[in-house]
């Protein structure tokens, strides 16, 4: 994972695993807190969660994405 926005102070972050791309980004709701993931293909978000930390959050993304590379092709 990488940081995209270290100098602004908030923590983004991104992972490519064949095409899908995995964002990470701090709750903007300080008050319920937490970590949004959101997974993408292309410009076309597939899905997103609410986890308590950034650990968890990064685990049910990838667990998501590797569901889906796991999933065989239907054509």
């Amino acid at each position: 994972m990488r940081s995209n926005h270290a100098a602004s102070g908030v923590s983004v972050a991104e992972e490519k695993i064949n095409s899908y791309e995995i964002t990470i980004d701090p709750n903007p709701d300080t008050w319920r807190g937490g970590f949004i993931w959101s997974v993408s293909l292309r410009d076309e978000e597939l899905d997103c969660g609410l986890e308590y930390s950034r650990r968890l959050a990064e685990r049910v993304a990838n667990k998501y994405v590797n569901a889906l590379v796991a999933r065989p092709c239907s054509y």
